[in-house]
């Protein structure tokens, strides 16, 4: 397992984001998940399976089987017609939340554990990433929509942000990971503060989330 990336200060992030071509890794992240076959390709392909092994399992459903199922029945049903339509990182914040409440009510009756909120919003951002890199936003409607999209927090995208001295947020950064976000203002300032460094760059963060995850996983960068 790769090390999260480590930042001096401030200053060494935003020069680092500077140099980053998100265009390009997204146009690679799209190579790498042909054929596409659109929402389903998204749902396939958007969560790996090392994301999943963190979640707790049964003999007849595991997290992979429940979420794709899940997500195959609700962007069909009305959120991915609700997710074209968002114009703000507000509006993805409502569609992200109202998500993430559906995919915890349909966690615990299969597998039989409670999904914690903010595991799940790590889920729905990688989903959102995820459709942004196939039909019918790609190739002409997914660079709108990426910049109001917010990073999927784990090891890798919390613990380079040390360096950014977060007011009000009590996390140990050395050995954050998924489970180290545990209320909303906690998650909305990590979020925001992303979103800040990112524009600070001149970048989506979308940008961060190549940076900090795919620049570290050779499969992916």
């Amino acid at each position: 397992m790769p090390d999260a990336l480590t930042f001096v200060s401030r200053e060494a992030l935003v020069a680092v984001l500077k140099g980053c071509d998100w265009k390009h890794d997204l146009e690679k992240l799209h190579e790498e998940t042909k054929p596409d076959f659109g929402l389903l390709t998204a749902v396939y392909a958007s969560i790996g399976s090392n994301t999943f092994r963190a979640f707790r399992s049964k003999a007849d459903w595991g997290p992979s089987v429940v979420f794709r199922n899940w997500a195959c029945a609700e962007l069909l049903h009305g959120k991915f017609a609700a997710f074209e339509q968002i114009d703000s990182n507000e509006q993805y914040r409502k569609w992200a939340n109202i998500c993430a409440r559906s995919l915890c009510s349909q966690w615990r009756p299969r597998l039989g554990d409670t999904l914690d909120h903010f595991r799940a919003l790590k889920l729905i951002n990688l989903l959102a990433k995820g459709l942004c890199t196939v039909s019918p936003l790609w190739p002409e409607r997914y660079e709108k929509m990426i910049w109001h999209i917010d990073v999927a927090l784990d090891r890798y995208s919390l613990r380079p942000l040390s360096c950014l001295h977060i007011p009000d947020v009590d996390i140990n950064w050395k050995t954050a990971s998924m489970g180290a976000v545990k209320n909303k203002g906690t998650y909305l300032a990590i979020q925001n503060e992303i979103r800040k460094v990112c524009e600070e760059a001149d970048k989506p963060p979308i940008a961060y989330d190549f940076l900090a995850w795919n620049s570290q996983h050779s499969s992916v960068s």
